[in-house]
């Protein structure tokens, strides 16, 4: 996958976020122990009782500085969660995590959800560093509505990396 930065700059864009309240299911991993798949198994059978449909955000908080000195053996906590807003009872087994407001890069991704690793590279790696923005350290998300599809190319959603001005 390459990238063109004017086609990159046409699916980012900036925004301030309110507080978002989540509820759902943590486990601390690392990338090269990545048990994303384990976590959303869990998570999906604990909402399976749920009869509202949901939004789902894929959530990674990340220690200061993770990106910046990477080592893909170190550890952070990601969540599989959903907006608690319009939920009324929350399964057992969910926690809450809260997100806070701030000011978000935000960027469209359309394709397999294997391959989101490379967008995210390139945005962290090439795309930030030259803009007028720096990483913030709080959570990271991708929300997942209608649009995506677990394993198709034709899968969208809205990548939300925190950001805070130079």
């Amino acid at each position: 996958m390459s990238f063109n930065a004017s086609e990159v700059d046409q699916k980012i864009d900036f925004i301030d976020l309110p507080e978002i309240q989540l509820s759902g299911l943590s486990r601390k991993m690392s990338f090269s122990k990545d048990e994303t798949a384990l976590l959303w198994k869990d998570f999906m059978i604990s909402k399976s009782n749920l009869s509202i449909p949901f939004e789902l955000y894929d959530v990674g908080i990340y220690p200061e500085n993770f990106f910046r000195n990477f080592d893909p053996n170190l550890k952070f906590e990601k969540w599989a969660a959903l907006e608690t807003k319009n939920l009324h009872e929350k399964p057992s087994l969910f926690q809450e995590l809260l997100i806070p407001a701030g000011l978000y890069l935000r960027y469209r991704y359309k394709g397999h959800p294997k391959l989101v690793a490379k967008t995210y590279q390139f945005i962290l790696g090439q795309y930030l560093p030259t803009s007028k923005f720096n990483l913030d350290n709080r959570p990271h998300f991708a929300l997942m509505g209608n649009s995506y599809k677990n394993d198709s190319s034709e899968s969208e959603e809205d990548l939300y990396l925190p950001v805070t001005y130079k």
